[in-house]
């Protein structure tokens, strides 16, 4: 069972990575190979074959149109692979492997120096939350804050429709990384930092309301020992964020007094991937509560 669940890993692995070079490369290299092609008609003896000229260009434009739609195949099946299949250590090797890479550091992390491909970097800063996420899950919140605050959106020329996405999955693990660290002076920085995304995109205040209310909920529970009831309002629709809600539930419930519920909300984590953190702390609640 274990060198089928490597292989799988491999295969996963593999074809995330596919995705990535393509959409990094893909674009390149086409158009160097259609330079090339126009050069050489050009400077032929007879005049461009104008028919030839028009089929290459339409051919390139549908390389291209295919090279987008890679990319976000590239983006779901990276999130698929975290939120469905939990498959932390995969992405997590695949998240380090794209933010040491050049084109990361070059036009991600350098961003003021370079205009860029929107899509490239929309792909790379996809697998970098995917990297942030995955160290929150696993409990390491040190690296989830520092990898959070490494991207300054201020200088980041990307679609407004994209950034909002990165900057609240930005805000909200460095949050609850905060939270879970009891770092009060941070977490309430944060907090007015979502509260200005709400002004600042209009139509996505839902989305972002949902953030903080469910980080408040959060700091409640967890911080001030106090009951909120949100966390049962929440509705997640991934199986990862589905667990992360049962956790804070359980917690919800020791602090009501509803012992019984509490531990059958941890018993059932108990089951799931042992590197995550709350299934950690559902195990040692359980033992510490023999």
């Amino acid at each position: 069972m274990k060198i089928k669940k490597e292989n799988k890993d491999k295969m996963n692995n593999k074809k995330i990575w596919l995705y990535y070079f393509l959409i990094n490369y893909g674009v390149f290299f086409t158009t160097i190979t259609y330079l090339c092609l126009g050069f050489f008609l050009t400077f032929q003896d007879r005049s461009p074959n104008v028919k030839v000229i028009m089929f290459l260009t339409i051919i390139y434009v549908l390389v291209v149109l295919f090279l987008r739609k890679i990319m976000v195949k590239g983006n779901v099946y990276c999130e698929y692979l975290l939120t469905s299949k939990i498959e932390l250590d995969n992405v997590e090797s695949y998240g380090k492997q794209v933010v040491n890479s050049t084109l990361f550091n070059r036009f991600v992390l350098k961003v003021k120096q370079h205009r860029y491909n929107n899509n490239i970097h929309t792909l790379n800063l996809n697998a970098y939350s995917c990297l942030i996420s995955v160290y929150y899950y696993k409990g390491n919140f040190e690296a989830a804050i520092k990898g959070a605050e490494k991207i300054d959106f201020s200088t980041l020329q990307i679609y407004e429709s994209n950034q909002v996405v990165f900057q609240v999955v930005q805000y909200a693990f460095a949050l609850r990384s905060n939270l879970l660290s009891k770092d009060m002076v941070k977490s309430g920085i944060l907090f007015e930092q979502l509260e200005q995304l709400v002004d600042k995109y209009p139509s996505q205040s839902q989305v972002i309301n949902t953030v903080i209310q469910l980080s408040q909920a959060i700091k409640d529970i967890v911080c001030d020992g106090q009951v909120n009831d949100f966390v049962d309002e929440w509705q997640p629709k991934t199986r990862l964020l589905k667990l992360e809600k049962l956790y804070f539930q359980a917690l919800n419930e020791a602090l009501k007094g509803n012992v019984a519920q509490a531990r059958q909300y941890f018993v059932t984590l108990s089951r799931e991937n042992p590197d995550l953190f709350f299934v950690k702390a559902a195990k040692l609640n359980l033992e510490e509560n023999q």
